[in-house]
């Protein structure tokens, strides 16, 4: 009896297991990649002389960059999408505001539409979320016309006007002299206007070019006023 009685629970769990389709080859390999953890995205982080920047490619067609104080609370963050002239390529929020606005103000966001049919490196995505953010918290500054140059803060390592990036200020700046733009039309512009794309194609030039030194560092007028 007690023998009868094991064979009939041993059938019955089998019949369970049977039911469920647990028996196949394939099913085992199922079971084996049960608590695999799915592969980590591809993250940068770069410590810089007052923040932390973070670039994580989120998607085959979305890189993501977020900038945070020492103390770990948002600041900055801009998403590279792939698209089109015509799509919003670029979008940025201003999380923190300095200056004469509050820590306590509502984020401020905006977007660039510069053709992405690949994703920048995550380094240079970084470089270019560090520009947009120097140049939006200048424009809500009521900041004028660019000076001669890059124009950027210390803290952007790679803002040095004499660098391998500092000749997409000089197309930057011709761009704006031919459209009447100002240092304001980083965010106080017409989305898709020509201001717009002048800020779009600079964006895009430090992304994904080094052409080489802006022209004031022959002219010696690097960060004079025009």
């Amino acid at each position: 009896m007690m023998q009868f009685a094991s064979g009939v629970v041993a059938l019955v769990v089998c019949g369970s297991i049977v039911a469920i389709g647990c028996a196949g080859a394939g099913d085992e390999a199922a079971d084996e990649s049960l608590g695999q953890e799915a592969p980590s995205p591809e993250t940068l982080t770069m410590d810089l002389d007052n923040a932390v920047a973070r670039s994580t490619k989120v998607s085959p067609s979305l890189v993501r960059v977020d900038i945070y104080d020492r103390v770990g609370t948002p600041q900055f963050s801009v998403d590279y999408r792939l698209g089109s002239a015509d799509e919003e390529t670029v979008r940025w929020t201003l999380h923190a505001q300095s200056g004469a606005e509050q820590a306590s103000s509502a984020p401020v966001e905006g977007s660039l539409r510069p053709e992405l049919v690949e994703l920048p490196t995550l380094e240079s995505a970084i470089k270019g979320a560090l520009y947009i953010q120097s140049k939006v918290s200048s424009s809500l500054q009521g900041e004028e016309y660019d000076n001669y140059g890059c124009d950027l803060p210390s803290w952007v390592w790679f803002g040095d006007s004499c660098g391998s990036n500092g000749a997409c200020c000089d197309v930057h700046d011709a761009c704006y002299a031919q459209n009447g733009c100002t240092a304001s039309s980083w965010y106080w512009t017409l989305p898709g206007g020509a201001c717009d794309r002048c800020n779009g194609a600079v964006v895009s030039c430090i992304a994904f070019s080094n052409p080489g030194p802006s022209s004031c560092c022959a002219a010696g007028n690097c960060g004079q006023p025009r």
